[in-house]
């Protein structure tokens, strides 16, 4: 990432880093160059992470201001900004949909959905990607 790579100090910032967690390295992990390579690769996914949250929050704000709130407003905005909705196969309260890598929270927050307040609010994150979701069916449980 540009701006990961932009900082003047990274090498000591990565140095100290593997000072403060060194004591909790895995055997997977062989030598302080490679720790640090993780750590900066892991670095970039946070930033990225970041900044696609802040676009899904951005986007978000806008479908909320959308009148009247329905749920098919996703598809309708996200066509105007030449992005692609997808919807996920059904899933359940404990698993979660199978094709995403989320957390317990995503599946927490899509059964709250009713078809009043269709969205999610804020983007929800998954392990490398931060999603807008809105009802689109319920089914029995």
């Amino acid at each position: 990432m540009k701006e990961i790579n932009q900082i003047t100090n990274l090498n000591e910032k990565l140095d100290q880093m593997y000072e403060e967690r060194k004591t909790n390295l895995v055997s997977a992990t062989t030598s302080p160059e490679e720790f640090k390579q993780n750590l900066l690769k892991e670095e970039q996914r946070k930033l990225a992470l970041f900044k696609a949250r802040k676009q899904a929050n951005a986007f978000a704000t806008e479908l909320f201001d959308m009148s009247p709130v329905q749920a098919d407003n996703i598809e309708k905005l996200a066509k105007a900004k030449g992005l692609t909705v997808e919807v996920t196969q059904p899933f359940s309260r404990e698993e979660g949909p199978a094709e995403l890598q989320v957390g317990e929270d995503f599946a927490e927050r899509a059964f709250k959905l009713t078809t009043a307040d269709p969205f999610a609010g804020e983007a929800v994150l998954g392990f490398d990607e931060a999603y807008v979701i809105a009802l689109k069916a319920r089914f029995a449980e």
